[in-house]
């Protein structure tokens, strides 16, 4: 091989190897500061782990109460569906007694306004009758 080329190559290789070394250096050097604030961070973290923990213990605490709240509601509720089924059943007949007399009812105030509607008309053909023929004249315009 050719030494100039040979030279050129490890010349290279070095001129990459302390450009290499010389970014991660500056990349070692950026992350100081960055490790620092992680671990006061981590520090803040930390100091408040047992409010975290109460605050946990507090949640769990409330999360079984609600479970046990929704648990008593849902047996409220199951009651109270079988009273109003019960209640239903009970008062269908009533309800069914009621809609009966209701249109019982609409039967005999339709009957009396037929009635009254035909003794009305009766008495007016009758009046009309005993009175006679009616002259009808017409408006006769004036000149």
């Amino acid at each position: 091989m050719n030494p100039i080329f040979m030279y050129t190559v490890w010349s290279t290789i070095a001129v990459a190897a302390v450009v290499s070394t010389i970014i991660i250096l500056r990349l070692l050097i950026g992350l100081g500061p960055l490790l620092a604030r992680l671990e006061t961070i981590a520090q803040w973290l930390e100091a408040g782990r047992p409010r975290y923990a109460q605050i946990l213990d507090d949640l769990a605490a409330q999360l079984g109460e609600l479970r046990g709240i929704s648990a008593s509601a849902h047996r409220i509720v199951s009651k109270a569906e079988g009273v109003a089924g019960g209640l239903q059943v009970a008062a269908q007949p009533i309800i069914d007694e009621v809609h009966d007399i209701s249109q019982a009812v609409r039967r005999v105030h339709a009957t009396v306004a037929a009635v009254r509607t035909g003794l009305v008309t009766l008495f007016f053909h009758r009046r009309a009758a005993a009175r006679g023929p009616q002259i009808v004249r017409e408006h006769e315009p004036e000149s």
